[in-house]
């Protein structure tokens, strides 16, 4: 759905996975290895039914969270985000 830079290195990604969950993930060091998921629970997406999503990112709290229509599933993430320069990519 929406990356910044890639879906290899990172810092976030949101996306859809085959098995109907919404995916939030943060890459948290440098080398671009350090990716934390926040997953919603499997068949989250309905097909032919609109879902707002969203991903969030706490560097004070140490958290992220994915929501789906404004249920969120959420994870500790112990490390700031990676800062990087590229493009937001949507779609």
């Amino acid at each position: 759905v929406i990356n910044k830079d890639n879906p290899t290195t990172g810092p976030y990604y949101l996306g859809v996975s085959s098995s109907g969950q919404i995916v939030f993930g943060v890459v948290t060091t440098t080398a671009g290895t350090g990716w934390r998921f926040a997953i919603s629970p499997a068949n989250s997406i309905v097909p032919n039914t609109f879902v707002h999503i969203a991903g969030t990112f706490n560097s004070t709290a140490g958290q992220s969270c994915v929501y789906v229509n404004g249920t969120p599933t959420c994870i500790v993430v112990a490390n700031p985000l990676q800062a990087r320069t590229n493009a937001v990519k949507i779609g």
